[in-house]
């Protein structure tokens, strides 16, 4: 009950309305051709190299929208005192914590989905309609991306100010989805920098081989169980520091 009243709540903001916009301009650049990924000074429009660009894109995206939608969530019901008389109704912190973080979620993922309509239009639109199939099962992967994002922008708004927060939950969630381009920089970087890189990149989650590994879901048709183990694994750490953190108001 909790989670559809703060559901109800967010899908009310206009956020979605520029998650609309966004995705339908994507779909368009992509869809006309406007899009294209230069070679070697040529530019290259196949099928099979521009899906994954815009599934980054797109995935990118949804992060950011993730941690939109996640951020004020907490604070604000601590704000309202809300808490207070879910408390007095005999509701335990943690789930009325885990309540939230299911609306966060659900949100999440729903502007995610809309986020996918786009790339189904552009598979549709490339005349690859077999693919449609696999559009599902890689939504669902991707999703655990979008899933771990709210799960942390969730569990930072607990213990950090709503700004801190922000800012740390963007740092974490570019770090994932440009993964490589850190581990590029591990290798370049030396002393102290590239201790830094490597601490990051030990710690913080690869959003960037969730989504390579949805890509391939549609475009080779294989699944990579490895990375979705480990995505869960922090799923469920994250899950867990939203039980276990506290705030003053507590």
């Amino acid at each position: 009950m909790i989670a559809l009243i703060a559901f109800k709540e967010k899908i009310r903001r206009k956020v979605f309305f520029a998650v609309f916009a966004l995705a339908a301009l994507i779909t368009l650049i992509f869809s006309t051709g406007a899009a294209t990924v230069t070679i070697n000074g040529e530019s290259v429009t196949d099928y099979k190299i521009l899906m994954p660009t815009m599934l980054t894109v797109m995935n990118a995206a949804s992060c950011a929208m993730a941690v939109a939608l996640s951020l004020n969530t907490i604070p604000k019901e601590y704000e309202r005192h809300t808490n207070q008389l879910i408390f007095i109704r005999g509701v335990s912190q943690s789930r009325y914590r885990i309540q939230l973080a299911i609306a966060n979620i659900t949100a999440s993922l729903v502007s995610h989905a809309i986020f996918f309509s786009g790339l189904a239009v552009y598979i549709i639109t490339s005349k690859n309609p077999s693919e449609l199939l696999w559009a599902v099962p890689s939504y669902m992967y991707s999703g655990i991306g979008i899933v771990i994002v709210s799960l942390c922008t969730t569990c930072l708004s607990i213990v950090f100010s709503e700004m801190a927060a922000g800012v740390i939950s963007v740092v974490i969630m570019l770090i994932g989805v440009f993964y490589p381009m850190i581990e590029l920089l591990k290798g370049i970087a030396g002393g102290l920098s590239g201790k830094i890189f490597k601490a990051l990149l030990f710690v913080l989650p690869n959003l960037h081989g969730i989504q390579s590994a949805a890509g391939c879901l549609i475009t080779e048709h294989t699944f990579d169980l490895h990375i979705m183990f480990v995505a869960l694994f922090y799923v469920y750490l994250f899950a867990l520091g939203i039980i276990l953190f506290r705030r003053k108001e507590d």
